[in-house]
């Protein structure tokens, strides 16, 4: 008979093949151009010595431009390289997701392991920040359910807290409400009186600035389906508090110090290089005005839920049928998850208090960002381990049922949508088609499988700019194509890679039009239907077209060149 131990280790090993089996097969079958491209030109730039911020514009507040910036010095100029970390997060997470079950739930462990990759990182491999801070999310849970209660295990907190924080500002702010709340109901030690208050007035601050997100980050359906979870057991911490004023200061002190020591390289790094207002610039009112861009509104997962289930409902075959209820089921997990986690938090025979359920409420609310089906994968994957690891403390029936789901989730995920280009549609994707990638084979710096006609047409683009534009000669891309420095290994000619994060007021506009006049870019492309067009982009190509001829069209980009270099 297998003794527990081994078996434990058995169904570890079986989890961690079929996770890396996944991230082997699809860590190079997908791109999304434009993403991958901002994400590497800062990278490259960085490399060549150019200053954060200073020289070059990024929005995200820094450790990603970093990391990327590293993993091509390691494994080369490619888009391929930016890949390679991912896949080591991936594993490392789903390492640490399988160690924070319960060592009586072997099997529900490593379907939730595999689960958050397949449902995770390869279906929408992209050197985003959502992946790090994913990662470091779930390096945060096994912090607060490993450690002992004591100073050095609120430092660490505040440490990953901070380098969230800098790795992308809004899920650090989520995640940050959502740990301090779990410190303050840890305790359990109900409190009344004064020695309630300074926990009441917490809670209060964290309700506030919870609420005003959403209130202006996301319509009905996003607070329904993710916001008012994480709201509910704010409440409820503010009319049942746990944690005495004495340690309401001890948990502030020591996060917030560990959140300080998080940000230091950074801050030095700026301060050396003269560059702090720049970023403070960046990762402020930059970032803002990303949000404020018209297509954030333009849908919603309300929609998404309605047509998947109009399309299960009335499905003629079984691919239409089995994608409908995966595209109905997959927004509704959150708040599945939250409506479990309430109903645990009123049973007085909860059991142990664990971080994973609390935190995954908490993080599931960065998919409201931005309501289209690639942010949903975002947080699935933690909502659905959250359920795994509830399950078993409701019944055996929920048990069962949720590792059911989780199976025919992950399964439908892979086969259907895993690694599929982002030049689908909507319809492609709620359907199901999948389309064969191809290795780009003629275009540089890319060892990446991608759908065959948009490499095609890539290939011919940078083989145009190549033909036009001495090597070190500068270009410049309109609104946001910042893979075409990258790919070409041409200079861009602004510190900004995306006009509507980067031109943002009349002076600006005016310092690009004095030198499209004074020291012009050999070559511009402009892509007409990009999203990020704003009546600025469009005053930058009516001076284009004043000064530069249309080479041709080379969908979905106009090209134009000085008269000079026709």
């Amino acid at each position: 008979m297998t003794k527990p131990k081994t078996l434990r280790v058995l169904i570890a090993a079986i989890a961690l093949i079929a996770s890396s089996a996944l991230l082997y097969t699809f860590y190079d079958r997908f791109w999304y151009p434009p993403d991958e491209g901002n994400y590497a030109h800062v990278a490259q730039r960085l490399l060549r010595g150019e200053t954060l911020n200073l020289q070059v514009q990024d929005v995200h507040p820094g450790y990603i431009s970093f990391a990327n910036a590293a993993a091509l010095r390691v494994f080369g100029p490619d888009l391929v390289s930016l890949r390679y970390p991912l896949v080591f997060l991936g594993l490392l997470q789903a390492a640490l997701l399988f160690l924070l079950f319960p060592r009586a739930a072997p099997w529900h462990a490593a379907i939730a392991a595999v689960a958050l990759t397949a449902l995770g990182t390869i279906q929408f491999l992209n050197p985003t920040a959502h992946w790090y801070c994913l990662s470091l999310v779930i390096v945060l849970i096994a912090v607060l359910q490993f450690m002992p209660r004591n100073a050095s295990r609120l430092l660490v907190a505040g440490l990953l807290i901070g380098t969230i924080v800098l790795f992308r500002q809004l899920t650090g702010f989520l995640v940050g409400i959502g740990t301090v709340a779990y410190l303050l109901w840890e305790t359990d030690r109900g409190v009344t009186g004064r020695e309630a208050l300074l926990a009441r007035v917490v809670t209060v601050a964290l309700i506030a600035a919870l609420a005003v997100y959403l209130l202006f980050a996301t319509d009905v359906s996003g607070f329904v389906l993710f916001g008012i979870w994480p709201l509910i057991f704010l409440v409820r911490l503010f009319f049942i508090p746990a944690a005495t004023n004495r340690e309401v200061l001890r948990t502030a002190g020591w996060t917030a110090a560990g959140v300080c020591v998080a940000v230091v390289p950074l801050l030095a790094y700026h301060a050396a290089h003269g560059s702090l207002a720049a970023w403070t610039e960046d990762v402020g009112p930059a970032a803002v005005a990303l949000t404020r861009l018209d297509f954030f509104g333009r849908s919603n997962f309300a929609a998404l839920v309605f047509h998947a289930g109009r399309q299960a409902a009335t499905g003629r075959d079984a691919a239409l049928l089995i994608n409908g209820a995966y595209w109905v089921l997959l927004p509704l997990l959150a708040a599945i998850n939250g409506a479990v986690v309430w109903y645990v938090l009123r049973s007085r025979s909860a059991g142990e208090r664990a971080a994973l359920p609390i935190l995954a409420s908490f993080y599931a609310v960065v998919s409201v960002h931005f309501q289209i089906p690639i942010y949903l994968y975002y947080s699935a994957g933690l909502s659905l381990a959250s359920l795994l690891w509830l399950g078993p403390r409701l019944s055996t029936l929920f048990s069962r049922a949720t590792a059911t789901a989780a199976l025919a989730l992950a399964a439908t995920g892979v086969y259907f949508h895993a690694g599929q280009p982002a030049s689908r549609t909507i319809t492609d994707i709620l359907q199901g088609r999948r389309i064969e990638s191809a290795r780009a084979a003629l275009l540089p710096h890319c060892s990446l499988r991608v759908d065959p006609a948009e490499g095609a047409r890539y290939v011919a683009v940078v083989d145009l700019i190549r033909q036009h534009v001495p090597a070190t000669d500068a270009i410049l891309a309109i609104p946001s194509n910042a893979e075409l420095y990258f790919l070409s290994d041409r200079r861009n000619a602004f510190r900004f890679y995306n006009t509507a994060l980067g031109v943002r007021d009349d002076a600006t506009l005016d310092a690009v039009e004095r030198v499209l006049r004074d020291d012009p870019p050999k070559l511009i492309t402009f892509n007409p239907t990009d999203k990020y067009n704003t009546p600025r982009s469009l005053q930058i190509m009516d001076a284009v077209k004043q000064r530069y001829v249309l080479l041709g069209r080379y969908e979905p980009f106009d090209v134009y060149v000085r008269p000079s270099q026709q």
